[in-house]
């Protein structure tokens, strides 16, 4: 599973977003080629891969399982979503049915909602406590998760 991209959306190959200075990052090996040094597709030696639905969302910090690809949705007509708080930090998003993964953390509330009706908390990762994102209730079918999509990795490389 690669860990990181070797340069990140903010132009650093150091792999650790400004959030995370302590972050190691562990890229995959290249070869002669330059391109990642891994079995073909389909050799015996490949890793098994899980459809694209199947795969795990996990956090960035300590790798804990957080999400499923298959439980992403989409709630006011998207699935990502950038915001900024009252305070100016900005977030960018990805809404989820389940995140089995997540803690949810203090009282419901509904001040400074992103999505009106609803209610929300902080969610943290189960295992290390990361700030993943929010956990929503409100919604008229069931409560959802709105994960803050840099703090997530997956084994496609893709969050």
């Amino acid at each position: 599973m690669e860990v990181c991209k070797s340069r990140n959306r903010h132009g650093r190959s150091d792999g650790a977003p400004p959030a995370w200075p302590g972050l190691v990052c562990k890229e995959r090996p290249v070869g002669p080629s330059g391109t990642p040094d891994t079995p073909a597709p389909g050799s015996s030696d490949a890793p098994e891969v899980a459809p694209p639905e199947d795969q795990t969302l996990r956090c960035a910090q300590c790798l804990a399982p957080v999400a499923r690809e298959r439980d992403r949705c989409q709630v006011a007509g998207a699935h990502r979503h950038v915001f900024a708080n009252p305070h100016g930090h900005v977030f960018e998003i990805g809404c989820f049915t389940r995140a089995d993964g997540c803690s949810s953390l203090g009282p419901a509330t509904p001040d400074f909602s992103w999505f009106p009706g609803t209610r929300w908390q902080v969610a943290v990762c189960a295992r290390c406590g990361l700030h993943l994102g929010w956990r929503y209730t409100g919604q008229a079918d069931g409560s959802f998760y709105g994960l803050i999509l840099p703090r997530l990795v997956s084994p496609s490389g893709r969050d």
